[in-house]
């Protein structure tokens, strides 16, 4: 199965018999089988057709809408699911606050092991002494989890492990020019930033379209409390791959020189009405709002490349060690949670073993 990203600004997606194409200026810059698709992905000033709407609204395949920069900002789809039964027990769950503590510690857990994990691999062919008290940081937040009774401690907790692992993931690169010290989202200040949030957008974004296809409800999360508009379970879900998906593949993408700082540029437009808000509170403060970095055009398509190839490469899963991509892995995940909501069993994380 493919996704389709569109990055060519301007470009026009429509459908010829069973194949959906892309071209500009009548110059056809793609083609893929209709039934081959689990997603289409638009990024920026991007046209699609109503016969290819209506082609891939009736396979059930999902449209996701990004900025040229990455920001999401809308899906196309059929709409929720309609599995009643396990989003009643979905809510029913989730208004016990009991079960939710629980589900976020399970969601805590599997995102603590792998900042461990992905740290300690580091540290063996590299060895530092800030990597080791990292990842002993992280060892003692993971090994106080069961303690932890109260939501708010265990988000505490999180976010100090947290902090420790973003300490010193500057310190896992090793390219000129690629430098970070902080990790910061709006707007991100730096290369190894953009990359960051982009990656995590698009993690999320995936992993909303699998739990639609399910039929949970993605506005409905533990971890996440809900909030108007956001996909808050999709954020819970995808807390136990951010390490081992987005930053290990970061760290390859600029280590390996994919990604250079010529891929970014930095324009003083805002992005949206909610940057162009901020940025007038700061000029009538009499600050100077700082210039957005953002991914030009070949860097864009240089990271998708690289998402790609992290989600397409595979793992042991289950405990029969199926070999499965990290995006069925996702998708089994998702699976699990619902079988849990459902029958009361006890939601176990996905582990990478280092």
């Amino acid at each position: 199965m493919t996704v389709l990203y569109v990055t060519e600004q301007g470009a026009v997606v429509s459908r010829t018999s069973e194949r959906l194409i892309v071209a500009k200026r009548k110059v056809v810059l793609a083609e893929v089988p209709l039934d081959d698709l689990v997603q289409v992905v638009l990024l920026g000033n991007i046209q699609l057709t109503h016969a290819a709407t209506r082609a891939l609204l009736e396979r059930g395949t999902d449209v996701a809408l990004l900025t040229g920069g990455g920001r999401f900002l809308g899906r196309i789809g059929r709409g929720r699911g309609r599995n009643i039964p396990l989003r009643r027990a979905q809510f029913r769950c989730l208004e016990d606050e009991a079960t939710i503590v629980n589900l976020s510690r399970r969601f805590i857990q599997g995102k603590l092991h792998h900042l461990r994990m992905h740290l300690a691999r580091v540290q063996r062919s590299r060895p530092a002494a800030e990597l080791a008290r990292a990842i002993a940081m992280i060892r003692r937040a993971e090994e106080r989890l069961p303690e932890m009774r109260r939501h708010e401690q265990l988000l505490g907790l999180e976010g100090t492990a947290s902090a420790a692992y973003f300490g010193v993931f500057g310190s896992l690169l090793r390219a000129p020019g690629m430098v970070f010290t902080e990790r910061r989202r709006r707007p991100p200040p730096d290369p190894v930033n953009v990359l960051l949030s982009f990656g995590y957008t698009l993690l999320g974004n995936l992993m909303q379209s699998h739990i639609e296809t399910v039929g949970l409800d993605p506005y409905l999360g533990a971890l996440h409390k809900p909030e108007y508009g956001r996909p808050s379970l999709a954020l819970d879900l995808i807390e136990e791959f951010r390490p081992i998906i987005v930053d290990m593949a970061v760290v390859r993408a600029v280590n390996t020189r994919t990604i250079v700082p010529t891929d970014f540029h930095r324009e003083e437009q805002a992005d949206d009405v909610e940057d162009a808000w901020e940025e007038e509170e700061r000029r009538e403060e009499g600050e100077v709002p700082p210039q957005r970095l953002v991914f030009g055009a070949l860097g864009v398509r240089k990271w998708l490349a690289a998402y790609e190839r992290r989600l397409d490469e595979r793992s042991r899963y289950g405990p029969e060690g199926h070999q499965l991509t990290y995006r069925q892995i996702m998708r089994e995940q998702v699976h699990a949670l619902a079988r849990s909501l459902e029958d009361g069993s006890l939601y176990t994380p996905f582990r990478l073993e280092a």
